[in-house]
């Protein structure tokens, strides 16, 4: 889930003019890499791919599985089908290029960078394709290369556990304010005894157990969202009230644009082979998911595309 989405790189080009903060030390430069946003073409697929009626992440059944891989490879088909014409050009050196092509017209010797999840990636291979062309490279979280993207996923689901694990934390810290318990295994417990009653019982609205866990995803990628996320959380469980939920799962899927996803398979799918073999998916989402149960499961199925 590196989503190379348009907010996520910044080129900038220093300013020593002024000697205060660092932010005020350049000239900030954002862009929407090629196929997001406001970039032309801008990539769609099956723009209702995220809506609220899917069946369960968990691949309980045979047939939840199977429902899984039709809906994969029907979204890579019809990604073949919106944009053929660009596909073959959509990888991180492609985008680096593009990258190189505004310091070009920055009139610039060299850039400083930054970039966090997906845009550690593209600094890296930037710095790789034009070293003489980089001053500072700030990046946060970083890809490690040598493992993209197959592996960079599972070693994500890991990541993603230890820090929704943090949140339950914090969540029982204050628990005379959020009411989920007074424990990370007390809010954690309840987490999970949630999503499985909504694997039969949806909450009110759109919210079923994928829509949560898409909703509470957004806990272990941002500390800034752990107060709301919290009383969305509470008033579900504690009022019945999933509206604010719905909103959260909303803003992580935006249902009826899938834009975001339609580039992150764009890019991520051409970048590497993924293996091509359903059982070798199985097998290493299986082992992972023991470990770490929050997003794996989902997370495959969100790559899934890729093997087709």
């Amino acid at each position: 889930m590196f989503s190379p989405q348009s907010q996520w790189y910044l080129l900038s080009q220093e300013n020593l003019t002024n000697g205060a903060a660092a932010a005020d030390d350049y000239d900030w430069i954002g862009f929407d890499p090629r196929g997001v946003g406001s970039s032309q073409p801008r990539l769609s697929c099956q723009a209702n791919y995220f809506r609220a009626d899917r069946v369960s992440y968990l691949p309980a059944s045979p047939a939840l599985v199977q429902t899984w891989l039709n809906r994969s490879k029907a979204y890579a088909a019809a990604c073949g089908n919106a944009s053929a014409g660009l596909l073959g050009h959509m990888t991180t050196a492609d985008n680096a290029r593009d990258m190189d092509s505004i310091r070009a017209a920055l009139g610039q010797n060299q850039i400083t960078y930054y970039g966090f999840s997906y845009g550690t990636y593209l600094g890296q291979v930037y710095s790789s394709l034009f070293p003489a062309h980089v001053r500072r490279l700030i990046l946060d979280s970083n890809v490690d290369p040598r493992r993209v993207w197959y592996r960079a996923n599972l070693d994500q689901d890991l990541a993603f556990n230890r820090n929704i694990k943090i949140w339950f934390g914090w969540l029982a810290r204050y628990n005379t304010v959020f009411q989920l318990g007074d424990t990370e295994r007390a809010v954690e417990n309840l987490y999970y005894r949630e999503l499985a009653r909504l694997r039969t019982q949806p909450g009110a609205g759109l919210i079923g157990p994928d829509e949560l866990t898409d909703a509470a995803q957004q806990a272990a990628y941002y500390q800034q969202t752990w107060p709301d996320l919290g009383r969305a959380l509470s008033d579900a469980v504690n009022r019945g009230d999933w509206s604010g939920m719905e909103v959260w799962y909303q803003q992580a899927d935006t249902p009826g644009d899938d834009n975001s996803f339609a580039v992150y398979n764009a890019v991520e799918c051409t970048d590497t082979q993924w293996p091509l073999s359903w059982a070798t998916w199985a097998r290493d989402n299986t082992a992972v998911n023991l470990e770490a149960p929050f997003m794996t499961w989902a997370n495959a199925w969100f790559n899934a595309p890729c093997l087709y």
